[in-house]
């Protein structure tokens, strides 16, 4: 099978009803001669079609060179953590200053599917909201410490080193990984 490959560094993400399914298929939405087309690449050629074989849409589906796709699959990155993190914003908003601190405890025991992987929604969250913490404390740096049985998050304020939280060491490995 001869596929040819499209080079356009300057393709952009289009974020579509299901989008982010698609963007785990290595499927992406975006615009080639101003027509909605799905992209992929040979290397996720298999992964690609069986997403696209059960999609209800009939878009043309293009091929990218690796350079292409892997510049596109980062823009639609960006997409997604720009919205993950406006969305914290959003309800840190939403909160007054006492609730600023993050209670962690709370969040593990609302989050029990947090254990089933880095890129489940709670450990993204998670770990998006201590980086939205040191940022809040502005902290220069933040320190992911594991020990035998649990593991430690701490941030430097001011040049000291302040603990932030200590979690199990399975979730730390999750939050490392993430």
């Amino acid at each position: 099978m001869n596929i040819n490959e499209i080079h356009d560094v300057s393709l952009q993400p289009l974020e579509t009803k299901g989008y982010e399914l698609a963007l785990k298929n290595f499927c992406l939405y975006t615009t080639y001669n101003e027509q909605t087309v799905v992209a992929t690449t040979k290397e996720y050629l298999a992964t690609a079609f069986d997403f696209l074989s059960k999609d209800k849409s009939n878009y043309e589906v293009i091929f990218l060179t690796d350079i292409s796709f892997e510049k596109l699959y980062n823009k639609y990155l960006e997409l997604k953590t720009d919205r993950e993190m406006s969305a914290i914003h959003e309800e840190q908003e939403g909160v007054n200053n006492e609730e600023d601190d993050f209670d962690a405890g709370d969040f593990l025991k609302t989050s029990l599917d947090i254990l089933t992987s880095e890129e489940s929604a709670p450990i993204i969250k998670f770990v998006n909201s201590l980086f939205y913490q040191a940022i809040k404390q502005k902290a220069s740096d933040i320190h992911i410490e594991m020990h035998e049985f649990k593991g430690e998050i701490r941030y430097r304020v001011d040049g000291i080193l302040n603990r932030h939280i200590e979690l199990d060491s399975k979730i730390m490995t999750l939050v490392i990984s993430r």
